[in-house]
């Protein structure tokens, strides 16, 4: 019995803490378009590999681009597991100062 409680304790415990490598460091914009995102677009939003779009480019405004970083297209895969919504809108701000003005 005292076995039950006590992994019973350790399951909501863990449970309120949520996802723990979701907010196991502060979100850095710059860390995450480097991890998600340079390696296809790379590092100046030029690089179109794999068939990822020029960023400097893009005409799409920040929902268009909310949309697909939340969603994905194409070889791009969805972040709406990864991120949060604000940081999704954070990243998208980084990508609209990739454009050529």
């Amino acid at each position: 019995m005292r076995k039950l409680i006590f992994v019973g304790a350790i399951v909501l415990f863990a449970a309120a803490c949520g996802d723990s490598k979701k907010n196991a460091e502060p979100f850095d914009v710059n860390i995450a378009f480097s991890k998600k995102c340079s390696l296809c677009h790379g590092a100046d939003g030029k690089r179109m590999a794999s068939g990822a779009p020029d960023l400097t480019q893009s005409t799409l405004d920040k929902a268009g681009l909310i949309a697909i970083i939340t969603n994905g297209k194409n070889n791009m895969p969805p972040q709406r597991e990864a991120l949060s919504k604000e940081e999704i809108a954070q990243l998208a701000d980084y990508v609209l100062k990739f454009r050529n003005n």
